[in-house]
């Protein structure tokens, strides 16, 4: 579930202090090197002096990837909606493309990896968002068949596998939207 505010603010905030347009930040970030990135094939401290490179920015390595890292702030009452969930019984696991450094400063902070049973992340399993197969290694993960769940991205366009897989599928834009959508499936939450 899209629980953060979006990485463009990372990207704009890159983008300003290393005075390059934010296509240009994207195109690393989201590109083959962010890709080598989320599956753990390069380190952390290599993917920033790459993209540091490829930026040719004054800013370190260090301090892009804690503007990286302090960009992700929690959308208000996405927390409140995991815990709703949770008090129902629902069994909550997650799919992440996110990276392991990432991971563990945002969890340090947030504590949210407590609000999943389990889930699958790109570092671990090698893949990433949209290649089906780590779609069917989350489902599998559920031990449910994929008719029983309900998967939830920011992203649109990263609905389609789990869609083809048989799931029901939930775009989240905001808290409010997705209380709604998941009341639809017939997903019961607590009244906020």
């Amino acid at each position: 579930m899209g629980g953060g505010r979006p990485p463009s603010v990372a990207v704009k905030k890159i983008a300003t202090l290393a005075l390059r347009d934010e296509q240009a930040v994207r195109d690393v970030l989201c590109g083959e090197l962010g890709k080598l990135y989320r599956i753990a094939e390069i380190s952390p401290e290599d993917f920033w002096a790459r993209a540091q490179v490829q930026w040719r920015t004054s800013l370190d390595a260090v301090q892009l990837a804690q503007i990286w890292n302090e960009a992700y702030l929690p959308i208000p009452g996405t927390f409140a909606i995991l815990q709703e969930l949770r008090a129902q019984y629902y069994a909550l696991y997650f799919l992440s493309d996110n990276v392991a450094d990432r991971v563990e400063y945002l969890d340090t902070l947030y504590q949210f990896l407590r609000n999943f049973k389990a889930g699958v992340f790109s570092h671990l399993s090698k893949k990433v968002k949209p290649d089906p197969r780590i779609y069917g290694e989350a489902l599998a993960l559920t031990g449910c068949r994929a008719e029983e769940c309900v998967y939830i991205d920011d992203k649109k366009h990263l609905l389609d596998p789990a869609k083809e897989l048989g799931m029901h599928v939930v775009h989240f834009t905001d808290p409010e939207t997705l209380r709604v959508e998941l009341g639809r499936l017939g997903v019961r939450l607590d009244v906020p």
